[in-house]
């Protein structure tokens, strides 16, 4: 056995470096296809240097829940590389219009949910109470201006926060990274703003996102907007795609050593 295991072994080695190769090669055809929104949306969303803050690493497995078009998810795919892995979630209620994922993705395989044009990239569309992500198993978990939609109620639309971050806290490694992205509503406001307004309070976000089991680790200002005066729906034309927003990132704590 242990023969023929050394005999087969450089045959086994060179396929995964084919596919290796193979995976990269795709990535590289997606990348140089981009479309000219994305290009355009890089200059507010600044993807590449979100990763650089967070820390997103080769083969860390990553779940961008509530993922829409998924402009976050090929980002993060081009840095965790072929040995990683980023779940592209959706639910019924954000998953984007026919045609927007195939045109980022190519084809999705119906059996294994792996993308064309980023093999690395699995997409799932189903509840989140129904997302059987095994417990302690991702590196990061990625919320894009989803959070506020958490104290946002309308028909068809219920996110209940204790749900969500219980969740999250259960599927993280220990020492794993929650991302937060969303849109800043004005200061002593909380989360008054989800429903009009579709923002949320930064500070309210720390506080709220610490209470329930995970360290606040770090916060940026790259994707602050001073002329946004947080006072108009992040849906008005004048703002679209430009509002201000927060980038915060928590830790889910190490368990605690017991004594000897």
């Amino acid at each position: 056995m242990t023969a023929n295991y050394r005999a087969i072994s450089p045959y086994i080695a060179l396929v995964k470096l084919l596919l290796a190769l193979l995976t990269a090669g795709t990535a590289i055809t997606a990348e140089a296809q981009r479309s000219a929104a994305d290009l355009a949306r890089d200059n507010t969303s600044k993807t590449d240097a979100v990763a650089a803050f967070v820390g997103v690493q080769a083969n860390w497995k990553i779940l961008d829940l509530f993922a829409g078009d998924g402009y976050y998810s090929e980002a993060l795919a081009r840095h965790v590389g072929s040995n990683g892995v980023v779940y592209l979630h959706n639910t019924t209620a954000t998953k984007p219009a026919p045609g927007l994922l195939r045109r980022r993705l190519g084809r999705v395989s119906r059996t294994t949910g792996r993308a064309q044009h980023w093999p690395n990239i699995i997409v799932l569309e189903r509840e989140l109470s129904d997302l059987a992500i095994a417990s302690d198993s991702l590196d990061m978990v990625m919320l894009v201006k989803i959070y506020h939609d958490a104290y946002y109620r309308n028909n068809g639309w219920q996110l209940d926060p204790d749900d969500l971050f219980k969740f999250i806290l259960r599927v993280l490694k220990p020492g794993g990274t929650l991302t937060v992205i969303d849109h800043s509503a004005l200061s002593g406001t909380g989360a008054a703003a989800a429903q009009t307004l579709h923002r949320i309070e930064r500070d309210f976000a720390v506080k709220d996102i610490s209470q329930r089991g995970f360290r606040w680790s770090g916060a940026s200002d790259m994707l602050r907007n001073n002329q946004d005066t947080r006072e108009r729906s992040v849906f008005d034309p004048s703002i679209r795609g430009k509002s201000d927003r927060f980038l915060l990132t928590f830790r889910k704590p190490q368990p605690q050593k017991k004594g000897p």
